[in-house]
């Protein structure tokens, strides 16, 4: 017996559909991934900025801001928290509400510090995992 063409393209149909929907939302992770990573980038420019004349990092965001940093107000769904800043080395983890998948933490550091994840490898360089 023949199968109704309508059937197959109602599959083709279905199939395309759902393929939309998971990219979709793949594409999305990478925008707020990259977002959280570009706002960790910033925060550690101004480190930096801070470190060079302080001699020391920097534990207050707003200290930070309030020098004139770049933009370091993070994008909406976004946290970055200051877990190690002293003479030795500065250390900021930073996650987001809105990633759905993998890599939800991003983490970076500049000088010695103690890293909480294997991933975080390289100083001034942004990891997630």
């Amino acid at each position: 017996m023949e199968k109704p063409p309508w059937l197959l393209v109602l599959v083709v149909a279905l199939l395309v559909g759902a393929s939309f929907v998971v990219f979709r939302r793949l594409g999305g992770d990478a925008r707020v991934r990259e977002t959280l990573e570009r706002n960790l980038g910033y925060l550690a420019a101004a480190e930096a900025d801070y470190y060079r004349s302080a001699h020391r990092y920097s534990t207050d965001i707003g200290a930070l801001r309030a020098r004139g940093a770049a933009p370091l107000v993070p994008a909406p769904g976004n946290s970055i928290t200051i877990v190690q800043a002293d003479s030795a080395g500065f250390l900021a983890t930073g996650t987001s509400t809105r990633l759905t998948g993998h890599y939800r933490t991003c983490g970076i550091y500049l000088g010695v510090v103690t890293t909480p994840s294997p991933s975080l490898r390289r100083p001034n360089t942004v990891e997630c995992w």
